[in-house]
């Protein structure tokens, strides 16, 4: 009892006092405007939507629990062929409550890129994203630490704790510039194809504040954000194989993932001239550094794919969550032939962005 008790305040008390974390995701090319305002509008065909929930450490009564959503576009000319770039658009929510506090962080961010084709098969994008943010909590359901009397768990007991809101927001922008590289032909086999994808962002720019207590508030620092992914189809069998790593820095927080990938084409077949429309299932082995193995199962048909994984925790933290790791579910759509915005059938001919990879 004693051990959930201080669990429960730590949790209360680094995000109510000290400089706050963003939320994170294990499936994080699932979330790409979470990890790069330069990616909205990079994506394979005309739109692509993303819905993302994680539950971690379900050991815990209120566990951690995050959903996520996401949709950006590229804008293209009225032929939807530009010549030197686009610009591309996106929009993303996010909300993340925990512990019996309903400890909660909900963000609305709208982004806009600007993408170069830089040579035959690359391109390159900038993009600005602003965010509103609001942090919340109910104090009266926390069971403080300085609530045990020694022997038990006494709620009459004072909790020491100054409340001056239970809700507060803060609005802020994030940057990241992303660069996309993908060749091969457009047949049927996709044998010969490769994809190369990496970037840099800064996310809080100006370090919202939040006021909680009367005498303090709790501070998001700015998060810096690499990444990147590979995949090569392997010529003459149904094989891909590849890699992605995402490194990321937040105040005294430091974290690295990475791991290889496997994809085994099941359907390949062509619906219009050009446009690749495939079957693929696939895994990933990640490992988040001295903290959890992940392994990611997925598999796409047509324009959706769906993905799971488990965060396996091997950290000191293994203890306190009882062996439960965290659980996370992700469904992506690529609008392939444009009718999510009815653009109708024009085949999308961008540079870097064509292919089933």
């Amino acid at each position: 009892m004693k051990c959930r008790i201080v669990i429960l305040g730590l949790i209360a008390f680094s995000f109510i006092r000290v400089n706050a974390q963003d939320t994170r995701f294990s499936q994080f090319n699932a979330t790409p405007l979470q990890i790069n305002p330069g990616l909205a509008g990079m994506g394979n065909g005309y739109n692509r939507a993303n819905l993302n929930y994680r539950s971690q450490w379900s050991s815990i009564q209120n566990s951690y629990s995050t959903v996520a959503a996401s949709i950006d576009l590229p804008i293209f000319s009225e032929k939807m062929r530009w010549k030197k770039g686009y610009i591309g658009l996106g929009t993303s929510f996010y909300s993340d409550k925990a512990g019996d506090g309903k400890l909660g962080t909900t963000e609305a961010d709208f982004v806009i890129s600007s993408a170069l084709f830089v040579g035959a098969k690359s391109k390159i994008a900038l993009g600005i994203m602003g965010s509103y943010i609001q942090k919340s909590v109910n104090p009266d359901n926390i069971k403080w630490n300085q609530q045990y009397n020694g022997y038990e768990y006494d709620s009459s007991l004072p909790s020491g704790e100054n409340f001056a809101a239970i809700a507060t927001s803060a609005m802020d922008m994030s940057a990241g510039l992303s660069y996309r590289y993908f060749t091969g032909s457009k047949a049927v086999t996709n044998s010969d194809q490769k994809l190369v994808e990496f970037g840099l962002a800064t996310f809080k720019l100006f370090e919202p504040k939040f006021d909680f207590y009367l005498n303090g508030e709790s501070k998001a620092s700015r998060r810096f954000v690499a990444h990147g992914r590979f995949l090569s189809s392997i010529a003459g069998t149904p094989i891909v194989l590849g890699g992605t790593f995402l490194a990321m820095k937040q105040n005294v927080s430091q974290e690295i993932t990475l791991g290889p990938e496997i994809r085994i084409s099941l359907l390949t077949d062509t619906k219009y001239t050009g446009y690749i429309k495939d079957s693929y299932i696939g895994m990933q082995l990640l490992y988040r550094n001295q903290d959890a193995i992940i392994p990611v199962l997925f598999y796409k048909f047509g324009n959706f794919k769906v993905s799971g994984s488990y965060d396996y925790n091997i950290s000191q933290l293994n203890q306190a969550s009882k062996g439960n790791g965290g659980f996370e579910f992700s469904i992506q759509f690529n609008d392939f032939e444009g009718q999510l915005f009815k653009q109708g059938s024009k085949h999308v001919t961008m540079r870097g962005s064509a292919g089933n990879l």
